[in-house]
């Protein structure tokens, strides 16, 4: 059953009144479907009769045709017999799922152990299913997991806001620095904010000015699992609130910051995160403005700001509390998936030629080259290869000819082949060098 398919339930004390009784709701439909300039196929239509024992099939018309029989309907995603014995059903996501396993074959298919991954930097399959795996339990089924020997409690993970459609959406608009300021203005509420993290340990600092004249400055220390950002947000969010204590919505109210990133957040229709919605919020109720100061330019608010956040760090005590970010939470789970890489890989008995190249695994590398990977590997046109799988001699000794590096650097034939390869390269150089001074020549 898709989006453009009708379903009709109808019940009756007998099979064979069917017939009369299906007759007045698909007039409905046809005469529905007519007024909308919709066709409706009689030829794809089907019906099915859920009873115990069915000893003949009624008859349904439908724009003078009959409606064939199937022992079975699908509808959303679920196949219903008439028997209602879910048999169907379960053949059918059995032949699904089998499927899906085929697919899994040909990318599981036979390879050199543990090589392809770290030449291709792509972590093994089953590590970071494993690891998705713990990511889904904490954050969807709300328990506590333990990564890199560190408790992660389900219940401090930052939760984002529901989603709102965008038209519901409220977006705050910003200037660059100091424009249409008045910074001698007396009356105005300058508040310079910033975040800071520093030895894994993170606080945002506010100072408020009045003209020239520093009033009020706060230091606030925030959980060791709180990124820059969400110090940056809850310094502008404080920020918002001591204002809102002034009880005058009049008083104009000016926010500097030097994270263009939470300006952006604010500018945004959709909310990722719950302090920026608490922002937006708060500043509703004020006569705020927001701008972007560029940091370490020797402005005097922006510089204090970065000294109270840096000595908020110095804290004990956590002030406020924000929860774990997704973010944190994924940095967690891809260094324990390295972790579990490493060690996998350095205790592997095989493939120890290629451990000799790259000693560690890596994200970054990409090696995809057929020709390149037998060197990196050593499975290609080498005798020491040859020798091995296929029984083929070479004429260096024995020691040697298990070597690839004696293949590559000390063989004979290959270092032949090595130099006519070069030699070619080096004169199709030189003809390219010489056509296109030629070419330059011309032009002149």
């Amino acid at each position: 059953m898709f989006a453009d398919d009708i379903l009709i339930l109808t019940a009756d004390s007998a099979v064979y009144r069917f017939s009369e009784s299906t007759k007045i709701p698909l007039d409905k439909v046809s005469l529905w479907a007519e007024n909308h300039r919709l066709k409706i196929n009689p030829l794809k239509s089907v019906y099915t009769v859920f009873t115990k024992k069915l000893t003949r099939r009624p008859q349904i018309l439908f724009q003078q045709s009959n409606i064939k029989f199937s022992s079975e309907i699908k509808c959303l995603g679920i196949v219903i017999d008439n028997k209602l014995s879910r048999i169907p059903h379960l053949n059918y996501l059995k032949e699904k799922s089998l499927k899906l396993q085929n697919k899994l074959i040909r990318f599981c298919r036979a390879t050199w152990d543990v090589k392809p991954e770290v030449l291709a930097g792509i972590p093994p399959l089953d590590l970071s299913i494993k690891f998705h795996q713990e990511k889904f339990r904490l954050i969807k089924l709300k328990t506590d997991i333990l990564i890199n020997n560190e408790l992660l409690i389900a219940n401090n993970v930052h939760v984002p806001p529901p989603w709102v459609p965008p038209w519901r959406g409220r977006r705050m608009f910003w200037n660059i620095e100091q424009s249409n300021v008045n910074m001698n203005n007396e009356s105005n509420f300058n508040y310079y904010t910033d975040g800071s993290k520093i030895d894994g340990r993170t606080g945002c600092g506010i100072a408020l000015f009045r003209g020239e004249e520093e009033i009020k400055t706060l230091t606030i220390r925030l959980n060791n699992d709180s990124s820059v950002f969400m110090a940056e947000a809850c310094a502008i969010k404080i920020a918002l609130l001591e204002a809102q204590s002034l009880n005058d919505s009049t008083i104009p109210v000016h926010i500097f910051t030097d994270s263009m990133s939470v300006l952006k957040s604010l500018e945004a229709v959709n909310d990722r995160f719950q302090i920026i919605t608490d922002i937006k919020t708060v500043s509703e109720n004020l006569n705020c403005s927001f701008h972007w100061e560029k940091a370490h330019v020797g402005t005097h608010g922006n510089e204090r700001a970065d000294i109270l956040a840096k000595e908020a760090t110095y804290k004990y005590d956590v002030d406020v509390f924000l929860g774990t970010p997704r973010s944190l939470i994924n940095l967690k789970i891809r260094n324990q998936i390295l972790n579990s890489w490493q060690f996998r890989w350095i205790n592997s008995r095989e493939s120890r030629f290629t451990f000799g190249l790259f000693p560690d695994v890596d994200l970054k590398r990409c090696f995809g080259d057929f020709f390149i990977n037998q060197i990196l590997t050593g499975h290609g046109c080498f005798p020491s290869h040859q020798g091995r799988f296929f029984g083929k001699n070479c004429n260096c000794s024995v020691i040697l000819m298990k070597v690839l590096s004696h293949t590559i650097f000390m063989d004979v034939l290959f270092m032949r082949i090595l130099g006519g390869v070069i030699f070619l390269q080096i004169l199709l150089l030189w003809v390219f060098w010489i056509l296109s001074r030629v070419v330059i020549q011309e032009k002149v």
